[in-house]
């Protein structure tokens, strides 16, 4: 509630305060608007060398008889303009590295027995795409969206994460021969680590018809799986320092759930824990140096509380209550239909959003 500045409005994915601002900055002058974007890049294609990259569509003057009085902020916030995934990745590896706007390259060296044959540089298409205070603010904007103790959309897709991402979720309607029918498509675009980064990603779900169809919700968690792959399977993420441990690492989040397992879990794999109870389900925090399992209480035809556990368990106390269940989403539990401690004598059935 109340007024949002730039940034508040890029973390909470608002668009109308995006229209109104971009409105704001423009309405008078929509030129000057295209010749920003022409002056970054996104009305000409990244050139990669495969066959077949279309050309971005992007309004390159007000002249265009497309061109009507919502185009500004439809615009702005995605509407009216054409990319390719790889082309709106290419704006965001350049935000991530330091302003500089680089040719995607498919082949870094060609190699013979071990000899590199050749090496193909990178290929920079713009040096500068705007001022560092400008891009300071980009990546600002971009760290708080999946920031986990923000307000951000995708504060929880990456809570859990050893790393930061800073990206932007996207979820745009898709019109048909009879307009808007309840057709998404889903995104997710950014790079990792937010502070030092090393990996870009773009996720692109088209086409959604599911009840759940946010960027945030569908694309964001597959962008997070690449990501912990990439983290767990890059030497260069991991260091056997004492003093680096001790100063970076952090123990791995876990989702709440049954104490039994989480406890055969940490002891398998060597990591401290503190705490457990007497009950059968627990709360996991995630500390430092030590992850401290509390107790959860299940109440007796109460609706429980399965906010934080993983699927499995979820469907194992619902069920065992008598619930139909109904899931959207994967991964965690973020949200149930019914809250918890609610009658069970005067409900049947139960939504899950998982993310």
């Amino acid at each position: 509630s109340g007024i949002l500045n730039t940034t508040e409005i890029f973390e909470v994915s608002s668009n109308v305060g995006t229209a109104l601002t971009i409105k704001k900055a423009f309405g008078e002058q929509p030129q000057i608007f295209l010749n920003a974007l022409k002056n970054i890049g996104v009305q000409a294609p990244c050139g990669v060398r495969l066959a077949g990259e279309s050309n971005p569509m992007v309004y390159e003057n007000v002249g265009d008889g497309r061109w009507s009085g919502l185009s500004l902020t439809q615009m702005s916030i995605g509407y009216e303009v054409t990319q390719t995934p790889l082309q709106t990745l290419t704006l965001y590896n350049a935000v991530a590295n330091g302003g500089k706007s680089l040719r995607p390259q498919l082949v870094e060296r060609l190699e013979n027995n071990g000899q590199v044959v050749k090496a193909f540089e990178p290929e920079v298409l713009n040096q500068r795409i705007c001022q560092p205070d400008v891009l300071a603010a980009c990546q600002t904007m971009l760290n708080r969206v999946a920031d986990p103790e923000g307000k951000g959309t995708a504060q929880y897709v990456f809570a859990k994460s050893p790393y930061r991402v800073a990206g932007k979720t996207g979820t745009a309607r898709i019109a048909g021969p009879n307009g808007y029918d309840g057709r998404y498509r889903a995104s997710f675009a950014g790079y990792f680590p937010a502070e030092n980064p090393r990996y870009s990603c773009i996720v692109v779900i088209a086409d959604t018809r599911s009840g759940v169809y946010y960027g945030s919700s569908i694309a964001g968690p597959v962008f997070r799986e690449l990501a912990n792959k990439v983290y767990a399977t890059d030497p260069s993420f991991h260091t056997t320092s004492a003093g680096l441990l001790a100063e970076n690492c952090r123990l791995p989040g876990s989702k709440d759930g049954a104490q039994a397992d989480l406890i055969q879990l940490y002891e398998s794999l060597e990591l401290p824990f503190q705490g457990g109870s007497a009950g059968d389900w627990v709360t996991v925090t995630t500390g430092d140096s030590s992850a401290v399992l509390s107790p959860r209480s299940i109440e007796t035809n109460r609706v429980p509380d399965v906010r934080g556990m993983g699927l499995r368990d979820a469907l194992y106390l619902l069920e065992n209550a008598g619930l139909q269940v109904k899931t959207l989403g994967i991964g965690t539990v973020r949200r149930q239909s019914i809250a918890p401690g609610s009658d069970l004598t005067t409900t049947h059935a139960i939504t899950l959003e998982l993310s």
